[in-house]
């Protein structure tokens, strides 16, 4: 029986040496991998944490074990909004136990509470170990997707397809079909409420394709030039224009305008399991990095 006492401790900017070591451990023991955040180093998490307009400090937590550090684990959500997305935890090896990982989350969760009430958990396929714990918990699996990556220098980007795809303005009717189509894709609760936000960030940049007024076709992607990161956030096309192009045209367009800043040399995405988008993906340059089960829970 495990008599050792676990416990969360918030970081500070003095332990980013021992961040970086375990992201390295991590690229050779499989069961400390997480599915998401996919970061090399302590600026490639900071760049996830400025995406969610949070700062490393209110959302990452050092894990010890009677006194000394032994892990880390986080959880990334913006300040305003009660759903987070949960990494790790990521544990050295000799401590890598069940019970460890159900006394880190539980403090987690606790000291939570007030800010989240949903939860999501993005756990590396080949974590073997990690995800055991997951299904053995209250957590329920929810789906299975693949993280992608097009590195610019080895690909050329040929949009040879003659849409016109234009950015999304103000216009109330555009917008509103935009809400509409990304409803119909996504299924979220608010879709109204999500694309606004987005909107409102600078990071965030929409561009559409409409036919005879009709918005065939919307993606999103975000693009935080002061940490040189891009990603393809969304990418929809209503189903009566499919298989036509437009989907092909749209992500071109978007990977165009990603590649004209010289600072950005890798764009990201993430499919799930399943859908033919992956086709396309394959077909612009991205190749698969990681599969990722994608676990969530509700408090």
């Amino acid at each position: 029986m495990n008599l050792l006492t676990y416990a969360l401790r918030p970081f500070e900017k003095a332990h980013e040496p021992f961040l970086n070591d375990l992201f390295q451990m991590a690229k050779a023991d499989e069961n400390m991998r997480i599915g998401y955040p996919q970061c090399e180093d302590v600026h490639e998490y900071a760049t996830e944490v400025h995406g969610y307009g949070n700062i490393i400090s209110q959302c990452t937590f050092l894990i010890t074990c009677e006194g000394s550090l032994v892990g880390a684990m986080g959880l990334l959500h913006a300040p305003d909004e009660d759903e987070g997305m949960l990494w790790g935890p990521m544990l050295k090896k000799e401590h890598q136990q069940a019970a460890v990982v159900a006394q880190c989350l539980n403090s987690l969760l606790t000291q939570m509470a007030e800010k989240v009430c949903h939860y999501q958990a993005c756990i590396a396929a080949e974590n073997i170990f990690l995800l055991d714990c997951f299904k053995a918990s209250l957590w329920q699996f929810k789906k299975t997707y693949t993280q992608m990556a097009c590195h610019l220098a080895a690909t050329a980007i040929d949009n040879s397809i003659a849409y016109a795809v234009r950015p999304l303005s103000g216009m109330p009717l555009t917008m509103s079909q935009v809400i509409g189509l990304f409803q119909e894709s996504f299924h979220w609760e608010d879709s109204a409420s999500v694309i606004k936000d987005l909107l409102n960030n600078s990071s965030y940049q929409f561009l559409f394709y409409a036919q005879e007024g009709i918005v065939a076709g919307a993606v999103c992607f975000s693009l935080i030039q002061e940490d040189a990161f891009a990603r393809i956030e969304y990418l929809a096309v209503k189903e009566d224009f499919r298989r036509m192009g437009i989907g092909r045209a749209l992500l071109l367009s978007a990977m165009e305008q990603i590649a004209g800043n010289d600072a950005i040399k890798t764009i990201h995405l993430a499919v799930d399991e399943g859908l033919d988008a992956v086709h396309l993906y394959e077909a612009a340059g991205f190749t698969p990095q990681i599969v990722s089960h994608v676990f969530t829970l509700k408090l």
